[in-house]
């Protein structure tokens, strides 16, 4: 086995594992938010809603600039708290994501995995999919008169 091919077993390898990871960070990240920023829910929304219900309703709509929240922008804040779930992993998990893509330098070898724009989209893409699959939000859609 050549050094390459020996890279490509490992970085698909790490692939493969790293979906669970990101997504372990992303849902832990959703879950502080939806304890840290409960009282942020516009009075248009059912009190039944958490923060991420809120947020992947109104991201349908409009960016994160758009979105009301105190003192800051809210896209520094979700990637803040993404970013604190992401120096929580252990060792390995945090291997795993660095191995998990491997970009080649002219010349000069390889480089480590940026994973932060891979954790960033997988979080929007998990709003997107709470907003789809979610009966107390799809309910909220089929009856909003606004």
């Amino acid at each position: 086995m050549t050094a390459k091919e020996l890279i490509d077993n490992i970085e698909r390898e790490c692939v493969h594992l790293s979906k669970d990871i990101i997504d372990k960070v992303c849902r832990r990240a959703m879950r502080v938010m939806n304890s840290n920023l409960g009282f942020i829910i516009a009075d248009d929304y059912p009190n039944t809603f958490r923060f991420i219900d809120y947020l992947s309703c109104e991201i349908q709509s409009k960016t994160y600039d758009e979105i009301f929240f105190p003192g800051r922008l809210l896209e520094d804040y979700i990637e803040d708290t993404l970013d604190k779930e992401l120096d929580q992993l252990t060792a390995v998990e945090k291997t795993v994501l660095s191995y998990s893509d491997f970009t080649p330098q002219v010349g000069e070898g390889y480089d480590w995995c940026d994973i932060k724009p891979r954790i960033y989209s997988r979080f929007h893409e998990l709003l997107n999919q709470h907003w789809a699959e979610t009966k107390k939000i799809q309910h909220f859609e089929e009856t909003r008169s606004w």
